[in-house]
């Protein structure tokens, strides 16, 4: 079998024209890379690698600007250099906050968003109304008047602010709405109890440890008593009502026990009088003696 003979100077364009492709090819390739090259360093030179906007999410207690001084950093700054991790924590240091994210939507804004303690009550001190968060911590209500939450009193420690704190999360905004005070009335026999004036003109006493779990019913126990009538509902063990008419009458002296208790008195200093006298006689005959 005859072989092919291929002329040498056939192939010598084919050759010239394939090394010349791979040539152009790497060229391509550098250029490209350079190019890149160029607009990464033309971007994170120019002002569209910066923060170009900063919003917060989530703030009621302080203000926007309050936590945008605490980030560690600014409109501005590079948006590839961002100091989360550390203005994570520098936020987290404030008494108001629960926890903070913060990310970055491109191309150019950081969103931080807040979760604040809620703000569950008030407390007054020094003749200012404080507000009290859900953590037991006080702080400085930028409120002149309680207007959305009970004050609590004669809670002096954090941890029984706490407490008070975490059954008024519990209950539906509508019945904590109706509290209007709330005062530690803890005895050696109950050390949990609480003194509930609402405003709707009742008085409650109930148990710490249950205060939520039997507070969320207080509207239906309401709506079982007369029209116009108020009084006493004691929550602690069980569920007792008395009216406030009721308890005046049993506190209220009658008019025949007043009239006994006058004859008592009347008599008491008739049976004094003689011997008092008598007690004079007798000094009146030593003197006479001697």
């Amino acid at each position: 079998m005859d072989k092919k003979v291929i002329d040498i100077e056939e192939r010598i364009p084919q050759l010239k024209q394939k090394r010349k492709r791979k040539k152009n090819t790497k060229f391509i390739v550098l250029l490209l890379i350079l190019l890149l090259l160029l607009s990464a360093f033309l971007y994170f030179q120019s002002s569209f690698s910066k923060i170009k906007r900063i919003t917060i999410n989530g703030a009621e207690l302080l203000s926007k600007e309050a936590y945008l001084d605490l980030l560690t950093f600014q409109e501005g700054d590079s948006m590839w250099r961002l100091p989360v991790d550390r203005a994570i924590q520098n936020i987290e240091k404030s008494n108001m906050v629960k926890k903070v994210t913060i990310k970055r939507k491109w191309p150019q804004q950081v969103n931080v968003t807040v979760k604040e303690w809620k703000h569950v009550a008030y407390v007054r001190q020094d003749t200012i109304y404080k507000g009290v968060l859900e953590s037991g911590r006080i702080y400085q209500s930028k409120y002149d008047l309680p207007i959305d939450a009970p004050i609590i009193s004669g809670f002096t420690k954090r941890a029984e602010r706490e407490a008070v704190a975490q059954q008024l999360v519990k209950l539906p905004s509508e019945v904590t709405l109706l509290i209007s005070q709330i005062e530690n009335s803890s005895t050696k026999k109950s050390p949990n109890r609480v003194h509930l004036y609402m405003n709707d003109g009742f008085e409650v006493y109930a148990s710490m440890d249950t205060f939520a779990k039997k507070m969320k019913y207080y509207p239906e126990f309401v709506s079982q008593i007369p029209v116009g009538e108020k009084g006493t509902i004691d929550l602690e063990v069980g569920s007792y009502y008395r009216p406030f008419k009721e308890q005046y009458d049993a506190e209220k002296p009658s008019e025949e026990q007043q009239l006994m208790d006058g004859e008592e008195i009347s008599q008491e200093n008739q049976g004094d009088a003689p011997e008092t006298q008598g007690t004079e006689e007798e000094v009146e005959a030593d003197e006479t003696t001697e």
